[in-house]
Parts: C-alpha cells; sequence; structure tokens
C-alpha cells in the first residue's frame, strides 16, 4: 500500500479536492440530499470530510489510536462556513504530517504505517467525497490523472489488505470470489 505520488504531490492533491468539494457546496442548502450516502444530507457530508482530515491529523500527531469519530456530531457550521472549515481540517492534516515526518510510524486500521499513509487515505476519501457533492449539487467534478489513479490504487490496495476483513467486512465481501476487475481509462491519451 505505497504511493506512487511524493508527500508534497499528496497535500496538493489533498488541497485539489478539498477545493473542489468547497465550490460544490457553496450556497447549497445543509438537507441537501447526497444520492450516493443516502443516509446523509449534505451537511453531514461536509462534516463528515472536514471531521475526518482533523481526526486523521490528530492520529498523525498523537501516534494513537482514537476513536472513529461520528459525522453526525461535526460541526462545520453553516454553509457560509463550509469552505474555510474544509480547508482548514485540510492544511491541519497536511502541517501534522510534515510535522511529524512523513516516514514515522503511526496507528492505523491496519497496524501501524507511515504518517504518509493518512495523507493519501484522505486524499482518496476527499475525492470520492468531492465526487458524491458534486452529483448531489449538479455541480463540474474534476480530478487530476495521478490523483485519480492514485485513489485507484489505494482502494485497491486497501481491498487486498488481510486485515480488512477484521476491520471493515462489509466491504471485504467486494473482494469476490476470484472475478475480476477491469478499468480502462477513458481520457484523451488513453491508447
Amino acid at each position: 500500500m505505497t504511493s506512487t505520488l511524493d508527500t508534497a504531490r499528496l497535500g496538493d492533491g489533498l488541497r485539489e479536492q478539498t477545493a473542489g468539494l468547497a465550490r460544490a457546496v457553496a450556497g447549497r442548502a445543509p438537507d441537501t440530499p447526497v444520492p450516493t450516502c443516502p443516509a446523509w444530507p449534505l451537511r453531514t457530508l461536509v462534516g463528515h470530510v472536514g471531521q475526518e482530515h482533523r481526526w486523521a491529523a490528530a492520529l498523525v500527531r498523537e501516534r494513537r489510536r482514537l476513536a472513529v469519530p461520528d459525522p453526525r456530531e461535526a460541526r462545520p457550521g453553516g454553509p457560509d462556513e463550509w469552505d474555510g472549515w474544509l480547508r482548514e481540517g485540510a492544511e491541519e492534516l497536511i502541517r501534522a504530517v510534515r510535522e511529524t515526518g512523513p516516514g514515522t510510524g503511526v496507528e492505523t486500521f491496519f497496524g501501524p504505517r507511515p504518517a504518509v499513509f493518512w495523507l493519501r487515505r484522505m486524499l482518496s476519501e476527499t475525492g470520492v467525497h468531492h465526487y458524491d457533492a458534486a452529483l448531489a449539487t449538479d455541480s463540474p467534478f474534476d480530478i487530476a490523472e495521478d490523483l485519480a489513479a492514485e485513489g485507484i490504487g489505494e482502494t485497491l490496495g486497501l481491498l487486498a489488505a488481510p486485515a480488512l476483513r477484521a476491520v471493515r467486512p462489509e466491504v471485504a465481501e467486494l473482494r469476490g470470489r476470484g472475478e475480476r476487475i477491469g478499468l480502462r481509462p477513458s481520457s484523451a491519451r488513453a491508447g
């Protein structure tokens, strides 16, 4: 589960996807339904992302397990505060990884990993939720090719991790029973 991108690019990518999410939710009603997260209105989605960035930053700084926060308890403020709140959380995580050291061992769902694990994990998570927000608000969605490839690689790496069954058994079921996944790029450069 290693990244193809360096720490600086992962941080820049987190900033890009956080900014995209913030644009997608700007001026939107907090109770807007999110079809891809059917139990959550837009406010909970925003709360979840900003809360996860802060939680991951605390994991990196404290280097110990912390309880997973409940997204319904997040306090992102009103829609006019979402942009700043989201960006502040992303910067907090980027700063925590930089100050702790990207290679410093920290706790993860899969045991100790380098701190940069959380930067990569939150980049993927934020990219997915940026898409969720864009779909919910009929906003444009864009992700750089290197970040999209990184997200796919990160997700497939998590699915293949033997420890996933203990952490998220329902997600581990996505591995199937010998089936194969085929991916085809759709960019103009695909050949």
